[in-house]
């Protein structure tokens, strides 16, 4: 480990050692602070004016006063000759500055800071009442060494360190984390020194200002905080992402990331507000999953500046030149038009994991739920930048339209491909008294609109099909859930009678034996459930209606850029990882061109109308 050297006005040069200690403990995250709120913006002078009077000289342990967000105790253990109370005043100062961004209505742990004797920690351990304890190895004096160590380990208090789990030495991602931290200790040595210069606590610490500034400056300037000229984070990143996730704690490489990422910070200072965002829940393994699930649990203050963030790791240095000039030119979104943890969802984020490296830009992920999916691709057709905007548009949602619900149709759009295929199948509870589709007819036939199904709405294929096992004379009552989750989990529970859904949204359900098929809604049967019968083997007016979810863009988007997203669409459906995806979820389908695509959406509409004109009035 690098030793760090400090010189603050005429204070003596202090070393200390700065690592972040890979502490095996069992993780407290089910104590963890309840996740951020937003609420009002809180002012530095609204946490931070600690008056050192109103401390008793005789306190067993020197604490700077409860503040609006954070509480902070400072031990008397020897401090290198550094007093307590002034060490408290500076803390607090730091929490201040770092906070006065942050949209955090409720109030941090209380924290506890004493001396180590190695390096600076947070553990993951609380105290005995719960506070956050903290270990700074600085001493002394100089107040530049504890704002530079408490910067970091209170940052990593903001981004909910304790929900990221860790796996013995390595987290995912938690390179990420050290790198926003360092930039912390940076940014609180220059804020504090511009501050200070202005309106300091004491006499001593404004004398101490420029000698902050010098240090951030100089550790700025370190050649190994530098990339080559010419070399981007993303091109770097690309270089190097894999042994960032290999040694979290590499501080060089940590520092290079956190020297590029300064100036963000600097220019856009509610990201610091926005990291009380991180952490809180995390999909998948990759970084820009990482990045993703922060994105999707900030607020929508944050959510531009996040977006940014992640265009300086994943942008292209050489974008597609076409007709209109280089594309993208921005991160691109995937609009799902149904609401999280379905399968729409699901293929969504699949794809923005696999087509960000094909694009040169991160893919976000946005759900947008309602009215059968037109809820979504009505942001999509007004978004105001229709280029770098996707939707799902899905079977469902063509049905929908068939039976007249909403105002778009097939013209508005293009359609990129057909991602994904699979027919549905009604499934009952693990625990339900029906065993067969038969028996299912039986009683509906003996009790006629007493089976309740759960379904993802009105209008939909769901309730088409419903509708013509109605008219056949099997009438059941149809019960819409929007949300999938609640779908799935009102059929676990049954409060409802039976799902109808494609089997890959449901395969954990299947997989552990919660759910089991009764029928597939097709004129053959599912090749993964062969001993599943068709609904045609039972002599039913329901033909084939196939589940199929496409992705598509607004119409009015050129065909040069139609055309890069297509070719990084194929791209992506031809990979490994997307094929062993599409087998999990029993979804594969052939690849196919926009203009077959489109075809298969025109053609499911003009099928649902037929079989809506034969329906009784």
């Amino acid at each position: 480990m690098k030793p760090r050297f400090f010189g603050i006005a005429s204070a003596a040069m202090l070393t200390f050692q700065l690592a972040r200690a890979q502490v095996d403990l069992q993780s407290l995250a089910e104590h963890a602070d309840d996740q951020s709120t937003p609420c009002r913006s809180t002012s530095v002078d609204q946490i931070s004016r600690f008056d050192p009077r109103s401390v008793r000289p005789d306190s067993p342990a020197i604490r700077a006063p409860q503040a609006n967000l954070v509480s902070i105790t400072v031990d008397p253990n020897d401090w290198g000759g550094g007093d307590p109370l002034a060490i408290g005043v500076v803390l607090h100062e730091v929490a201040a500055e770092l906070l006065s961004r942050s949209s955090r209505c409720q109030a941090l742990a209380p924290i506890r800071v004493s001396r180590s004797i190695g390096w600076p920690v947070t553990l993951f351990d609380r105290g005995p009442v719960g506070e956050y304890r903290i270990e700074l190895s600085a001493s002394g004096g100089a107040p530049g060494p504890y704002i530079y160590e408490f910067a970091h380990e209170f940052c990593h208090v903001m981004s909910n360190f304790e929900r990221h789990r860790h796996a013995g030495a390595k987290r995912s991602q938690q390179w990420f984390e050290e790198a926003v931290c360092e930039v912390a200790s940076l940014y609180a040595l220059k804020a504090l020194a511009s501050r200070w210069r202005r309106d300091a606590p004491s006499q001593e610490l404004a004398a101490a200002a420029p000698g902050l500034m010098e240090i951030a400056r100089r550790f700025q300037q370190e050649r190994h905080r530098r990339l080559l000229p010419g070399t981007t984070l993303a091109s770097w990143y690309r270089a190097v992402g894999s042994q960032l996730d290999s040694n979290a704690y590499d501080r060089d490489r940590n520092e290079i990331v956190a020297n590029l990422m300064l100036p963000l910070f600097e220019e856009n200072p509610d990201l610091w507000g926005a990291i009380a965002f991180l952490n809180l829940d995390m999909h998948g393994t990759t970084f820009q999953q990482y990045l993703q699930s922060w994105l999707d649990k900030a607020s929508p203050r944050y959510k531009d500046v996040i977006r940014y963030t992640m265009t300086l790791f994943f942008q292209r240095e050489t974008p597609v030149v076409v007709a209109g000039g280089a594309f993208p030119l921005r991160p691109l979104e995937i609009i799902v038009t149904f609401g999280p943890g379905g399968g729409a969802d699901g293929m969504a984020r699949k794809l923005a994991e696999l087509l960000a490296p094909l694009l040169g830009m991160p893919v976000l992920v946005e759900n947008v739920a309602g009215a059968a999916g037109n809820a979504g691709l009505t942001k999509l057709l007004l978004s105001s930048d229709p280029d770098h905007t996707m939707a799902t548009l899905i079977a469902l949602t063509a049905a929908a339209w068939a039976d007249g619900v909403g105002t778009l149709g097939p013209a508005d759009f293009t359609v990129l491909g057909v991602v994904q295929q699979s027919p549905s199948m009604l499934f009952v509870a693990r625990d339900s008294p029906l065993y067969s589709f038969s028996q299912f007819l039986a009683l509906a036939k003996k009790q006629p609109s007493s089976l309740r199904v759960a379904t993802s709405g009105r209008g939909t294929l769901d309730d088409l099909s419903l509708a013509l096992l109605g008219s056949a004379g099997y009438p059941v009552l149809n019960s819409p859930f929007a949300n999938p989750l609640e779908r799935y989990r009102a059929a676990l529970e049954r409060r409802v009678d039976a799902l109808f859904e494609e089997p890959g949204d449901v395969a954990e359900f299947l997989a552990d034996g919660s759910l089991r098929p009764l029928v597939t809604f097709s004129d053959v049967r599912h090749p993964s459930f062969p001993e599943v019968q068709a609904v045609h083997e039972f002599d039913l007016p329901i033909g084939n209606l196939p589940n199929f979810r496409t992705l598509a863009v607004n119409a009015s988007v050129g065909k040069d850029k139609v055309a890069v997203l297509v070719n990084a669409l194929d791209k992506a459906l031809g990979s490994v990882e997307w094929q062993a995806y599409c087998v999990r979820t029993f979804t594969c389908t052939i690849t196919n061109t926009p203009a077959e695509a489109m075809a298969q959406v025109q053609a499911l509409v003009d099928r649902v109308i037929g079989y809506r004109a034969r329906l009784p009035r």
